[in-house]
């Protein structure tokens, strides 16, 4: 809700706070990818749709997953987000880009639960160095920060 937001935002002026709506790498990678595809596509003429897949047991539809790779997508809206609930699928996202006969896809499928396990311990272990380096850091974060970290780590 937006008083909790600003709740956070309180908080996030003493200390760090780390907001992410998915803690998979290969859903962060697909969110940059997206980011760079598609203005480039939709300056072509490319219309996006997304289509994502969960477990019979989840809740919000769409998933925040899906909401944070709609905004990394030029020209997305939220109508154009088809959600489908059906049997313990862990969580798969398509978002595809449909030209003049053409069509590009890009896709994320979750296999285990442990990826997400994985991210966040990889993520918790970056916020612990980094308060050892800054000790008197404080301030809103996200999965981008940490992924832009580490892409200039490999530089």
């Amino acid at each position: 809700s937006s008083q909790e937001k600003a709740e956070l935002e309180t908080i996030a002026r003493r200390t760090r706070i780390l907001q992410a709506s998915n803690f998979s790498t290969g859903v962060l990678a697909l969110k940059k990818a997206l980011e760079f595809i598609s203005p480039i596509l939709s300056a072509s003429g490319f219309r996006p749709l997304m289509v994502e897949t969960h477990h019979i047991h989840k809740k919000d539809s769409p998933s925040g997953t899906a909401i944070t790779l709609a905004a990394a997508t030029s020209g997305l809206s939220s109508e154009r987000i088809h959600s489908i609930r059906a049997g313990e699928v862990i969580g798969d996202h398509r978002v595809e880009f449909h030209g003049h006969g053409e069509r590009v896809t890009l896709e994320h499928h979750a296999q285990s639960r442990e990826i997400f396990a994985r991210g966040a311990l990889e993520t918790a272990l970056w916020l612990g160095k980094k308060h050892k380096s800054e000790p008197a850091g404080a301030g809103w974060l996200t999965l981008d920060d940490f992924f832009e970290e580490r892409l200039s780590s490999l530089k």
